[in-house]
Protein backbone atom coordinates (compact mmCIF):
# COMPACT_ATOMS: atom_id res chain seq x y z
CA UNK A 1 0.00 0.00 0.00
CA UNK A 2 2.86 2.35 0.73
CA UNK A 3 4.06 2.18 -2.84
CA UNK A 4 1.53 4.95 -3.49
CA UNK A 5 3.81 7.29 -1.59
CA UNK A 6 6.38 6.99 -4.34
CA UNK A 7 3.98 7.16 -7.29
CA UNK A 8 3.12 10.54 -8.70
CA UNK A 9 0.98 10.85 -11.79
CA UNK A 10 1.76 14.14 -13.50
CA UNK A 11 -0.74 15.44 -16.04
CA UNK A 12 0.85 17.84 -18.52
CA UNK A 13 -2.09 20.13 -19.27
CA UNK A 14 -2.17 22.90 -21.86
CA UNK A 15 -1.87 22.92 -25.58
CA UNK A 16 1.48 21.55 -26.75
CA UNK A 17 3.06 23.53 -29.61
CA UNK A 18 -0.37 24.47 -30.94
CA UNK A 19 -1.53 20.90 -31.43
CA UNK A 20 -5.17 21.85 -30.86
CA UNK A 21 -7.03 20.24 -28.00
CA UNK A 22 -4.80 17.14 -27.78
CA UNK A 23 -2.87 17.01 -24.52
CA UNK A 24 -0.67 14.58 -22.71
CA UNK A 25 -1.27 12.87 -19.44
CA UNK A 26 2.16 12.13 -18.06
CA UNK A 27 2.52 9.55 -15.38
CA UNK A 28 5.76 9.99 -13.49
CA UNK A 29 7.22 7.91 -10.68
CA UNK A 30 9.37 9.80 -8.17
CA UNK A 31 11.84 7.44 -6.54
CA UNK A 32 14.07 8.67 -3.70
CA UNK A 33 16.98 9.38 -6.06
CA UNK A 34 15.51 9.30 -9.56
CA UNK A 35 12.53 10.27 -11.68
CA UNK A 36 11.32 7.90 -14.38
CA UNK A 37 8.68 8.60 -17.01
CA UNK A 38 6.50 5.51 -17.17
CA UNK A 39 4.06 6.37 -19.91
CA UNK A 40 2.51 9.12 -22.00
CA UNK A 41 -1.19 8.74 -22.53
CA UNK A 42 -3.08 11.11 -24.90
CA UNK A 43 -6.06 12.51 -23.04
CA UNK A 44 -9.45 13.06 -24.56
CA UNK A 45 -9.98 16.43 -22.93
CA UNK A 46 -10.70 18.18 -26.22
CA UNK A 47 -13.41 15.70 -27.13
CA UNK A 48 -14.78 15.74 -23.59
CA UNK A 49 -15.02 19.52 -23.50
CA UNK A 50 -16.73 19.53 -26.87
CA UNK A 51 -19.15 16.88 -25.66
CA UNK A 52 -20.06 19.02 -22.65
CA UNK A 53 -21.53 21.58 -25.00
CA UNK A 54 -23.97 19.03 -26.39
CA UNK A 55 -27.43 18.83 -24.90
CA UNK A 56 -26.92 15.39 -23.45
CA UNK A 57 -23.34 15.94 -22.34
CA UNK A 58 -24.16 16.33 -18.65
CA UNK A 59 -25.94 12.99 -18.42
CA UNK A 60 -23.20 11.24 -20.38
CA UNK A 61 -20.55 12.68 -18.10
CA UNK A 62 -22.33 11.66 -14.92
CA UNK A 63 -22.56 8.10 -16.15
CA UNK A 64 -18.77 7.94 -16.10
CA UNK A 65 -18.68 8.50 -12.33
CA UNK A 66 -19.65 5.39 -10.41
CA UNK A 67 -20.21 5.22 -6.66
CA UNK A 68 -17.09 4.55 -4.65
CA UNK A 69 -17.01 1.20 -2.88
CA UNK A 70 -17.81 1.28 0.84
CA UNK A 71 -14.89 1.71 3.20
CA UNK A 72 -14.64 -1.23 5.50
CA UNK A 73 -13.77 -0.66 9.14
CA UNK A 74 -10.02 -0.29 9.19
CA UNK A 75 -9.87 -0.94 5.44
CA UNK A 76 -7.75 0.96 2.92
CA UNK A 77 -8.66 4.52 1.97
CA UNK A 78 -7.42 5.95 -1.32
CA UNK A 79 -7.06 9.78 -1.44
CA UNK A 80 -6.05 11.70 -4.57
CA UNK A 81 -4.03 14.91 -4.26
CA UNK A 82 -4.36 17.31 -7.22
CA UNK A 83 -2.23 20.38 -7.93
CA UNK A 84 0.72 21.83 -9.79
CA UNK A 85 4.28 21.08 -8.76
CA UNK A 86 4.56 24.61 -7.35
CA UNK A 87 1.31 24.32 -5.40
CA UNK A 88 2.52 21.03 -3.98
CA UNK A 89 5.76 22.62 -2.83
CA UNK A 90 7.91 20.33 -4.95
CA UNK A 91 10.66 22.95 -5.42
CA UNK A 92 10.99 23.26 -1.64
CA UNK A 93 12.86 21.16 0.85
CA UNK A 94 10.79 18.40 2.52
CA UNK A 95 9.91 20.45 5.63
CA UNK A 96 8.23 23.00 3.36
CA UNK A 97 6.54 20.67 0.89
CA UNK A 98 2.78 20.23 1.25
CA UNK A 99 3.16 16.77 -0.23
CA UNK A 100 5.50 15.69 2.57
CA UNK A 101 3.21 17.32 5.12
CA UNK A 102 0.22 15.41 3.77
CA UNK A 103 2.26 12.21 3.84
CA UNK A 104 3.13 12.75 7.47
CA UNK A 105 -0.35 13.81 8.55
CA UNK A 106 -2.30 11.19 6.61
CA UNK A 107 -0.19 8.20 5.67
CA UNK A 108 2.05 8.10 8.70
CA UNK A 109 -0.60 9.29 11.12
CA UNK A 110 -3.42 7.06 9.89
CA UNK A 111 -2.48 3.52 8.82
CA UNK A 112 -4.52 2.27 5.92
CA UNK A 113 -4.61 5.61 4.06
CA UNK A 114 -2.81 5.75 0.73
CA UNK A 115 -2.15 8.95 -1.22
CA UNK A 116 -2.05 9.21 -5.01
CA UNK A 117 -0.56 12.47 -6.28
CA UNK A 118 -1.79 13.91 -9.60
CA UNK A 119 0.71 16.65 -10.31
CA UNK A 120 0.17 19.16 -13.10
CA UNK A 121 3.24 20.00 -15.13
CA UNK A 122 2.44 23.71 -14.98
CA UNK A 123 0.87 26.04 -12.45
CA UNK A 124 -2.47 27.75 -12.88
CA UNK A 125 -4.50 24.81 -14.16
CA UNK A 126 -8.22 25.46 -14.12
CA UNK A 127 -10.85 23.40 -12.40
CA UNK A 128 -12.15 22.26 -15.77
CA UNK A 129 -8.71 20.95 -16.65
CA UNK A 130 -8.51 19.32 -13.25
CA UNK A 131 -11.87 17.65 -13.87
CA UNK A 132 -10.49 16.31 -17.16
CA UNK A 133 -7.65 14.70 -15.23
CA UNK A 134 -10.12 13.35 -12.70
CA UNK A 135 -11.89 11.55 -15.54
CA UNK A 136 -8.67 9.66 -16.21
CA UNK A 137 -8.89 8.19 -12.71
CA UNK A 138 -10.64 4.79 -12.78
CA UNK A 139 -14.18 5.05 -11.38
CA UNK A 140 -14.30 4.17 -7.71
CA UNK A 141 -10.51 4.35 -7.41
CA UNK A 142 -10.45 7.37 -5.07
CA UNK A 143 -12.49 7.82 -1.94
CA UNK A 144 -11.51 11.50 -1.55
CA UNK A 145 -9.65 14.27 -3.36
CA UNK A 146 -7.49 17.06 -1.98
CA UNK A 147 -7.04 20.03 -4.31
CA UNK A 148 -4.14 22.44 -3.83
CA UNK A 149 -4.44 25.87 -5.37
CA UNK A 150 -6.48 29.03 -5.29
CA UNK A 151 -5.67 31.57 -7.99
CA UNK A 152 -8.16 33.23 -10.32
CA UNK A 153 -7.33 31.08 -13.31
CA UNK A 154 -7.79 28.02 -11.15
CA UNK A 155 -11.34 29.12 -10.27
CA UNK A 156 -12.54 31.17 -13.22
CA UNK A 157 -13.59 28.39 -15.59
CA UNK A 158 -15.68 26.72 -12.93
CA UNK A 159 -17.29 30.06 -12.07
CA UNK A 160 -18.12 30.53 -15.75
CA UNK A 161 -19.66 27.07 -16.00
CA UNK A 162 -22.85 28.50 -14.49
CA UNK A 163 -23.61 25.74 -12.02
CA UNK A 164 -26.56 26.64 -9.81
CA UNK A 165 -27.80 23.38 -8.26
CA UNK A 166 -25.40 20.58 -7.36
CA UNK A 167 -25.92 17.71 -9.83
CA UNK A 168 -25.99 14.13 -8.55
CA UNK A 169 -22.26 13.72 -9.03
CA UNK A 170 -20.43 14.06 -5.72
CA UNK A 171 -17.37 15.39 -7.56
CA UNK A 172 -19.25 18.27 -9.18
CA UNK A 173 -21.29 18.85 -6.02
CA UNK A 174 -18.05 19.28 -4.13
CA UNK A 175 -16.89 21.87 -6.65
CA UNK A 176 -20.14 23.84 -6.46
CA UNK A 177 -19.23 25.96 -3.38
CA UNK A 178 -16.29 27.41 -5.31
CA UNK A 179 -18.65 29.47 -7.49
CA UNK A 180 -18.65 32.52 -5.23
CA UNK A 181 -14.86 32.74 -4.96
CA UNK A 182 -14.21 34.69 -8.13
CA UNK A 183 -11.49 37.36 -7.78
CA UNK A 184 -10.04 35.75 -4.65
CA UNK A 185 -6.33 35.49 -5.33
CA UNK A 186 -5.06 33.67 -2.27
CA UNK A 187 -7.06 31.38 -0.01
CA UNK A 188 -6.19 31.34 3.67
CA UNK A 189 -8.84 28.97 4.98
CA UNK A 190 -10.83 27.09 2.38
CA UNK A 191 -12.46 23.78 3.20
CA UNK A 192 -14.92 22.57 0.58
CA UNK A 193 -16.98 19.63 1.70
CA UNK A 194 -19.44 17.47 -0.20
CA UNK A 195 -23.02 17.58 0.98
CA UNK A 196 -22.37 14.78 3.47
CA UNK A 197 -20.15 17.04 5.59
CA UNK A 198 -21.79 19.09 8.30
CA UNK A 199 -19.53 22.18 8.22
CA UNK A 200 -20.37 24.97 5.78
CA UNK A 201 -17.54 25.93 3.42
CA UNK A 202 -15.85 29.24 3.98
CA UNK A 203 -13.03 31.25 2.41
CA UNK A 204 -10.85 33.99 3.80
CA UNK A 205 -8.42 35.88 1.55
CA UNK A 206 -4.93 36.14 2.96
CA UNK A 207 -2.70 39.12 2.20
CA UNK A 208 0.44 37.03 2.33
CA UNK A 209 3.35 39.44 2.64
CA UNK A 210 6.14 38.42 4.95
CA UNK A 211 6.90 42.06 5.61
CA UNK A 212 3.53 42.66 7.26
CA UNK A 213 3.08 42.14 11.03
CA UNK A 214 1.45 38.91 12.07
CA UNK A 215 2.02 37.11 8.77
CA UNK A 216 3.71 34.11 10.33
CA UNK A 217 1.00 33.77 12.96
CA UNK A 218 -1.54 33.71 10.13
CA UNK A 219 0.41 30.93 8.43
CA UNK A 220 0.52 28.92 11.64
CA UNK A 221 -3.24 29.30 12.05
CA UNK A 222 -3.58 28.19 8.45
CA UNK A 223 -1.62 25.00 9.09
CA UNK A 224 -3.60 24.33 12.27
CA UNK A 225 -6.83 24.74 10.32
CA UNK A 226 -5.62 22.48 7.50
CA UNK A 227 -4.59 19.81 10.02
CA UNK A 228 -8.01 19.93 11.65
CA UNK A 229 -9.60 19.71 8.19
CA UNK A 230 -7.66 16.55 7.41
CA UNK A 231 -8.66 15.00 10.73
CA UNK A 232 -12.30 15.75 9.93
CA UNK A 233 -11.79 14.31 6.46
CA UNK A 234 -10.46 11.05 7.92
CA UNK A 235 -13.31 10.80 10.40
CA UNK A 236 -15.83 11.40 7.61
CA UNK A 237 -14.26 8.77 5.39
CA UNK A 238 -14.18 6.23 8.22
CA UNK A 239 -17.80 6.96 9.05
CA UNK A 240 -19.37 7.04 5.60
CA UNK A 241 -18.83 5.82 2.07
CA UNK A 242 -18.71 9.11 0.18
CA UNK A 243 -16.57 11.17 -2.10
CA UNK A 244 -15.11 14.22 -0.42
CA UNK A 245 -13.16 17.13 -1.85
CA UNK A 246 -10.87 19.27 0.31
CA UNK A 247 -9.24 22.43 -1.08
CA UNK A 248 -6.07 23.67 0.58
CA UNK A 249 -3.87 26.70 -0.20
CA UNK A 250 -1.08 26.61 -2.74
CA UNK A 251 2.55 25.91 -1.94
CA UNK A 252 3.65 29.56 -1.88
CA UNK A 253 1.45 30.04 1.21
CA UNK A 254 2.93 27.08 3.00
CA UNK A 255 6.65 27.24 3.55
CA UNK A 256 8.61 29.70 5.61
CA UNK A 257 10.84 30.62 2.69
CA UNK A 258 11.66 29.27 -0.77
CA UNK A 259 15.31 29.87 0.00
CA UNK A 260 15.08 27.07 2.57
CA UNK A 261 15.43 24.75 -0.42
CA UNK A 262 19.11 25.70 -0.53
CA UNK A 263 19.93 23.31 2.31
CA UNK A 264 23.01 21.33 1.53
CA UNK A 265 22.46 17.65 0.85
CA UNK A 266 24.28 16.57 3.99
CA UNK A 267 21.67 18.26 6.20
CA UNK A 268 19.73 15.73 8.19
CA UNK A 269 15.96 15.98 8.35
CA UNK A 270 16.20 16.89 12.04
CA UNK A 271 18.56 19.77 11.22
CA UNK A 272 16.24 21.03 8.50
CA UNK A 273 13.25 20.84 10.82
CA UNK A 274 15.13 22.62 13.58
CA UNK A 275 16.12 25.46 11.25
CA UNK A 276 12.58 25.72 10.00
CA UNK A 277 11.06 26.05 13.45
CA UNK A 278 13.78 28.41 14.61
CA UNK A 279 12.99 30.54 11.60
CA UNK A 280 9.32 30.41 12.57
CA UNK A 281 10.23 31.54 16.09
CA UNK A 282 12.36 34.35 14.65
CA UNK A 283 9.39 35.58 12.61
CA UNK A 284 7.20 35.50 15.70
CA UNK A 285 9.82 37.48 17.60
CA UNK A 286 9.95 40.03 14.79
CA UNK A 287 6.15 40.33 14.81
CA UNK A 288 6.31 40.86 18.58
CA UNK A 289 9.01 43.52 18.09
CA UNK A 290 11.45 41.45 20.16
CA UNK A 291 14.58 42.27 18.20
CA UNK A 292 17.02 40.69 20.63
CA UNK A 293 15.32 37.29 20.51
CA UNK A 294 15.03 37.50 16.75
CA UNK A 295 18.77 38.20 16.38
CA UNK A 296 19.67 35.35 18.75
CA UNK A 297 17.51 32.87 16.83
CA UNK A 298 18.95 34.03 13.51
CA UNK A 299 22.47 33.60 14.87
CA UNK A 300 21.63 29.99 15.82
CA UNK A 301 20.15 29.35 12.37
CA UNK A 302 23.13 30.83 10.55
CA UNK A 303 25.56 28.85 12.69
CA UNK A 304 23.94 25.68 11.40
CA UNK A 305 22.97 26.78 7.88
CA UNK A 306 24.65 30.06 6.80
CA UNK A 307 23.14 29.70 3.31
CA UNK A 308 19.60 30.59 4.44
CA UNK A 309 19.02 34.04 2.94
CA UNK A 310 15.88 34.53 5.01
CA UNK A 311 17.83 34.61 8.27
CA UNK A 312 20.18 37.30 6.91
CA UNK A 313 17.11 39.27 5.83
CA UNK A 314 15.61 39.08 9.31
CA UNK A 315 18.87 40.34 10.78
CA UNK A 316 18.77 43.26 8.36
CA UNK A 317 15.19 44.14 9.29
CA UNK A 318 15.98 44.13 13.00
CA UNK A 319 19.06 46.27 12.42
CA UNK A 320 17.04 48.71 10.33
CA UNK A 321 14.48 49.03 13.12
CA UNK A 322 17.35 49.74 15.55
CA UNK A 323 18.85 52.35 13.24
CA UNK A 324 22.02 50.32 12.57
CA UNK A 325 22.07 51.07 8.86
CA UNK A 326 25.61 49.84 8.12
CA UNK A 327 25.08 46.39 9.61
CA UNK A 328 21.68 46.28 7.90
CA UNK A 329 23.32 46.96 4.54
CA UNK A 330 25.86 44.20 5.15
CA UNK A 331 23.16 41.68 6.08
CA UNK A 332 21.04 42.61 3.06
CA UNK A 333 24.02 42.31 0.75
CA UNK A 334 24.76 38.84 2.14
CA UNK A 335 21.11 37.84 1.70
CA UNK A 336 21.19 38.94 -1.92
CA UNK A 337 24.37 36.99 -2.59
CA UNK A 338 22.39 33.90 -1.59
CA UNK A 339 19.11 34.90 -3.23
CA UNK A 340 19.41 37.63 -5.86
CA UNK A 341 15.69 38.44 -5.98
CA UNK A 342 14.36 37.23 -2.63
CA UNK A 343 10.58 36.95 -2.56
CA UNK A 344 10.43 38.16 1.03
CA UNK A 345 12.02 41.46 -0.03
CA UNK A 346 9.97 42.04 -3.18
CA UNK A 347 6.95 43.62 -1.48
CA UNK A 348 8.83 46.16 0.71
CA UNK A 349 11.12 47.00 -2.21
CA UNK A 350 8.16 47.61 -4.48
CA UNK A 351 6.55 49.87 -1.89
CA UNK A 352 9.82 51.75 -1.36
CA UNK A 353 10.21 52.22 -5.10
CA UNK A 354 6.65 53.45 -5.47
CA UNK A 355 7.29 56.02 -2.74
CA UNK A 356 10.47 57.17 -4.46
CA UNK A 357 8.73 57.49 -7.82
CA UNK A 358 5.99 59.58 -6.25
CA UNK A 359 8.61 61.76 -4.61
CA UNK A 360 10.42 62.07 -7.93
CA UNK A 361 7.21 63.25 -9.63
CA UNK A 362 6.73 60.08 -11.64
CA UNK A 363 3.52 58.73 -10.09
CA UNK A 364 2.20 57.39 -13.38
CA UNK A 365 5.37 55.48 -14.28
CA UNK A 366 4.87 51.71 -14.35
CA UNK A 367 6.87 50.39 -11.41
CA UNK A 368 7.57 46.89 -12.73
CA UNK A 369 10.17 47.65 -15.44
CA UNK A 370 11.92 50.05 -13.08
CA UNK A 371 11.78 47.45 -10.33
CA UNK A 372 13.40 44.94 -12.68
CA UNK A 373 16.06 47.45 -13.73
CA UNK A 374 16.81 48.47 -10.15
CA UNK A 375 16.69 45.02 -8.53
CA UNK A 376 20.45 44.67 -8.23
CA UNK A 377 22.44 43.92 -5.07
CA UNK A 378 24.22 47.26 -5.44
CA UNK A 379 20.97 49.22 -5.09
CA UNK A 380 18.63 46.97 -3.11
CA UNK A 381 20.28 47.51 0.25
CA UNK A 382 20.50 51.33 -0.08
CA UNK A 383 16.94 51.50 -1.37
CA UNK A 384 15.54 49.37 1.44
CA UNK A 385 17.57 51.01 4.21
CA UNK A 386 17.04 54.58 3.05
CA UNK A 387 13.33 53.94 2.66
CA UNK A 388 13.27 53.37 6.43
CA UNK A 389 16.04 55.80 7.41
CA UNK A 390 16.21 58.57 4.79
CA UNK A 391 19.50 60.38 4.35
CA UNK A 392 20.59 62.97 1.82
CA UNK A 393 23.28 60.68 0.43
CA UNK A 394 20.83 57.81 0.15
CA UNK A 395 18.20 59.98 -1.49
CA UNK A 396 20.73 61.18 -4.06
CA UNK A 397 21.88 57.62 -4.78
CA UNK A 398 18.32 56.39 -5.30
CA UNK A 399 17.26 59.39 -7.35
CA UNK A 400 20.25 58.98 -9.63
CA UNK A 401 19.59 55.25 -10.06
CA UNK A 402 15.93 55.90 -10.91
CA UNK A 403 16.97 58.58 -13.36
CA UNK A 404 19.47 56.31 -15.09
CA UNK A 405 16.93 53.47 -15.20
CA UNK A 406 14.36 55.75 -16.83
CA UNK A 407 16.99 56.79 -19.34
CA UNK A 408 18.12 53.22 -20.09
CA UNK A 409 14.54 52.04 -20.50
CA UNK A 410 13.87 55.03 -22.77
CA UNK A 411 10.69 55.61 -20.84
CA UNK A 412 7.95 56.95 -23.10
CA UNK A 413 5.06 56.80 -20.65
CA UNK A 414 3.00 59.75 -19.34
CA UNK A 415 5.08 62.80 -18.43
CA UNK A 416 5.94 63.41 -14.77
CA UNK A 417 3.59 65.63 -12.80
CA UNK A 418 4.16 68.35 -11.75
CA UNK A 419 5.83 69.01 -15.07
CA UNK A 420 8.99 70.73 -13.88
CA UNK A 421 9.53 68.92 -10.62
CA UNK A 422 12.42 66.85 -11.89
CA UNK A 423 14.25 67.31 -15.17
CA UNK A 424 15.70 63.89 -15.76
CA UNK A 425 15.52 63.59 -19.52
CA UNK A 426 18.07 61.64 -21.50
CA UNK A 427 19.68 64.87 -22.71
CA UNK A 428 20.22 66.18 -19.18
CA UNK A 429 21.62 62.91 -17.94
CA UNK A 430 24.03 62.79 -20.87
CA UNK A 431 25.63 66.08 -19.85
CA UNK A 432 28.69 66.54 -17.72
CA UNK A 433 28.96 65.43 -14.11
CA UNK A 434 27.78 68.83 -12.94
CA UNK A 435 24.46 68.38 -14.68
CA UNK A 436 23.94 64.98 -13.04
CA UNK A 437 24.96 66.40 -9.69
CA UNK A 438 22.33 69.11 -10.17
CA UNK A 439 19.66 66.51 -10.91
CA UNK A 440 20.64 64.46 -7.87
CA UNK A 441 20.69 67.52 -5.63
CA UNK A 442 17.31 68.61 -6.95
CA UNK A 443 15.91 65.15 -6.28
CA UNK A 444 17.21 65.25 -2.71
CA UNK A 445 15.57 68.61 -1.97
CA UNK A 446 12.27 67.86 -3.61
CA UNK A 447 12.12 64.36 -2.16
CA UNK A 448 12.12 65.89 1.31
CA UNK A 449 9.49 68.44 0.29
CA UNK A 450 7.21 65.73 -1.08
CA UNK A 451 7.68 63.60 2.00
CA UNK A 452 7.04 66.54 4.32
CA UNK A 453 3.93 67.46 2.35
CA UNK A 454 2.48 64.02 3.09
CA UNK A 455 3.72 63.54 6.65
CA UNK A 456 4.19 67.03 8.08
CA UNK A 457 1.99 66.41 11.17
CA UNK A 458 4.44 63.67 12.18
CA UNK A 459 7.43 66.01 11.96
CA UNK A 460 8.52 67.61 15.24
CA UNK A 461 10.06 71.06 15.43
CA UNK A 462 13.33 69.43 16.41
CA UNK A 463 13.30 67.24 13.28
CA UNK A 464 12.70 70.27 11.08
CA UNK A 465 15.50 72.21 12.78
CA UNK A 466 17.81 69.21 12.32
CA UNK A 467 16.97 69.36 8.62
CA UNK A 468 17.88 73.06 8.56
CA UNK A 469 21.19 72.28 10.24
CA UNK A 470 21.91 69.57 7.69
CA UNK A 471 21.17 71.93 4.81
CA UNK A 472 23.57 74.50 6.24
CA UNK A 473 26.41 71.99 5.91
CA UNK A 474 26.03 71.20 2.21
CA UNK A 475 26.76 73.04 -0.99
CA UNK A 476 23.72 72.55 -3.16
CA UNK A 477 24.12 72.83 -6.96
CA UNK A 478 20.43 73.78 -7.15
CA UNK A 479 20.30 76.93 -5.06
CA UNK A 480 16.70 77.70 -5.90
CA UNK A 481 15.50 74.30 -4.62
CA UNK A 482 17.51 74.72 -1.46
CA UNK A 483 16.07 78.21 -0.91
CA UNK A 484 12.60 76.90 -1.48
CA UNK A 485 13.09 74.09 1.02
CA UNK A 486 14.54 76.46 3.61
CA UNK A 487 11.65 78.87 3.13
CA UNK A 488 9.00 76.19 3.51
CA UNK A 489 10.66 74.68 6.60
CA UNK A 490 10.87 78.10 8.25
CA UNK A 491 7.24 78.70 7.37
CA UNK A 492 6.24 75.38 8.94
CA UNK A 493 8.25 76.36 12.04
CA UNK A 494 6.29 79.63 12.28
CA UNK A 495 9.24 81.87 11.31
CA UNK A 496 7.10 83.89 8.90
CA UNK A 497 9.51 86.78 8.23
CA UNK A 498 12.43 84.53 7.38
CA UNK A 499 10.19 82.29 5.30
CA UNK A 500 8.74 85.25 3.37
CA UNK A 501 12.19 86.59 2.53
CA UNK A 502 13.51 83.22 1.40
CA UNK A 503 10.46 82.55 -0.75
CA UNK A 504 10.65 85.96 -2.40
CA UNK A 505 14.34 85.45 -3.16
CA UNK A 506 13.70 81.99 -4.66
CA UNK A 507 10.79 83.22 -6.79
CA UNK A 508 12.63 86.29 -8.00
CA UNK A 509 15.88 84.51 -8.83
CA UNK A 510 14.63 81.36 -10.51
CA UNK A 511 11.96 80.71 -13.10
CA UNK A 512 12.16 77.02 -12.18
CA UNK A 513 11.19 77.77 -8.56
CA UNK A 514 8.33 79.93 -9.81
CA UNK A 515 7.12 77.23 -12.19
CA UNK A 516 7.45 74.57 -9.52
CA UNK A 517 5.28 76.51 -7.09
CA UNK A 518 2.69 77.27 -9.76
CA UNK A 519 2.43 73.57 -10.65
CA UNK A 520 2.37 72.40 -7.04
CA UNK A 521 -0.08 74.93 -5.56
CA UNK A 522 -3.28 73.32 -6.92
CA UNK A 523 -2.21 69.98 -5.43
CA UNK A 524 -0.93 71.13 -2.04
CA UNK A 525 -3.38 72.48 0.49
CA UNK A 526 -0.53 72.87 3.00
CA UNK A 527 1.63 74.91 0.63
CA UNK A 528 -1.30 77.02 -0.53
CA UNK A 529 -2.18 77.86 3.08
CA UNK A 530 1.40 78.89 3.80
CA UNK A 531 1.59 81.16 0.73
CA UNK A 532 -1.69 82.83 1.68
CA UNK A 533 -0.56 83.27 5.28
CA UNK A 534 2.64 84.94 4.15
CA UNK A 535 0.69 87.26 1.86
CA UNK A 536 2.71 86.40 -1.25
CA UNK A 537 1.38 86.76 -4.78
CA UNK A 538 2.53 84.31 -7.44
CA UNK A 539 2.38 84.78 -11.20
CA UNK A 540 -0.41 82.93 -13.00
CA UNK A 541 2.06 80.79 -14.97
CA UNK A 542 5.62 79.65 -14.76
CA UNK A 543 8.46 78.77 -17.03
CA UNK A 544 8.51 75.23 -18.29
Amino acid sequence: MKRARRRIAAAALGLVLGLGATELLTRVAFEPQAREVLELVPSERGALLAARRDAGAEGQRLQRLRPVPPIAEGGPVQIGVFGSSTALGMPFAPPLSIWHWLERELEQGHPGIDLELYCFARAGASLRQMAAIAREVPPGYLHAAIVLGGNNEFLAEHVESGLRTPPPSAWVAALEPLRFLRSVDLLCELLVEARELDVAPRATPLEYVLDEPGAFAQRERLIEHATASLERLVRTLRRRATRVLVVLPAGDLWGAAPSMSTFRDERTRDERDRCRWQLAAAFRALDAKDGASCLQLCAEILALAPEIAHAHGLVARVEIARGQTESARAALSRAQELDVRPAWLAAPLRRALQVKLRELACPSVDVQPLHDALGTPELTAPLFVDHCHPSIAGQQLIAGAVARAIDELQWLGPPPAPRVLLRLSAEELARAATAEAEALSLAAHLSFLAQAERELPRYTARALRDRLAALAEIESPTRWAMQLELALIRGWLGEDEAARGALQDAIASSARARAFLVDLLPRSVRLRGLIERLGLALPAGGAR
